[in-house]
């Protein structure tokens, strides 16, 4: 048995620190605990791990925000990355198993789906950031390109809902700056998991949404802003994920 404690990330981090554990758990032949940290325990709710469980671990845990300090120095020192359901199982375990354990999705994906595409194109360093509403302003310093300015964003939703119903993952704060013409959907992760097990296919940024539909194999397009290269990396883990680029592959698409 192994005790593991880890402080507050971003979900995308999140997914990616689960899936270290659970690989922790595999390479090692024992189970791993960890502590309720945020939607971790949600995680483990709606996927099958096999050698992850969640409790409160003591102060001798061992400490996953150490192996995610090694990879954020990794990402900035180098432009290349590692795929991001093995990237901090790197960081964990020193090696990374022949075939990476990736835990399923427990419910069932419908057959029949429903008549949408969701979108979800900012994360939460962008509704975090007091001037990011303002269209000539990016994310906040420091970060990855990963948000799109609002421009962008209505430039990317037009295209696509030229032939596809479009609903937004977002809510009060999504729809300050994109504006009441959408359906916005707005829930915890569970709820979350539900609308894209239901909808036709997935259009996002590089964000924790994006890695969750990526791990429950829904089909999927990420639209990359910039570290083209560096970003596609993270998804290569997701067979129903596509890459795009949006200075060169933002067209008229019907899915």
């Amino acid at each position: 048995m192994f005790e593991f404690y880890i402080s507050p990330k971003p979900f995308g981090d999140t997914i990616a620190a689960a899936v270290a554990l659970e690989n922790y758990g595999f390479l090692h032949g024992d189970i791993c605990y960890v502590n309720p940290m945020g939607v971790l325990p949600k995680l483990v709710d709606l996927f099958n791990f096999k050698y992850l469980r969640i409790k409160n671990t003591s102060l001798t845990s061992i400490n996953v925000d150490l192996a995610y300090e090694q990879l954020i120095k990794h990402h900035r020192a180098n432009k290349d990355c590692l795929p991001h359901l093995i990237s901090m199982c790197y960081y964990l375990c020193g090696k990374i198993p022949d075939v990476p354990l990736v835990p399923k999705y427990k419910n069932q994906i419908p057959e029949e789906k429903d008549d949408i595409v969701l979108v979800q194109f900012d994360n939460g360093a962008a509704r975090n950031h007091d001037t990011y509403r303002q269209e000539e302003l990016g994310p906040p310093p420091g970060t990855f390109r990963t948000p799109m300015t609002v421009d962008e964003m209505k430039k990317v939703i037009s295209v696509f809902s030229e032939s596809n119903n479009i609903a937004v993952i977002g809510g009060p704060a999504t729809e300050r700056y994109l504006g009441c013409d959408f359906e916005y959907r707005i829930g915890e992760v569970d709820y979350i998991s539900e609308q894209l097990a239901k909808c036709r296919h997935f259009l996002g940024c590089d964000s924790g949404i994006s890695h969750l539909a990526g791990l429950m194999g829904i089909y999927s397009k990420v639209v990359v802003l910039g570290h083209f290269e560096c970003v596609s990396e993270f998804y290569k883990s997701y067979p129903n994920t596509q890459i795009m680029d949006i200075n060169t592959d933002i067209t008229p698409y019907s899915y």
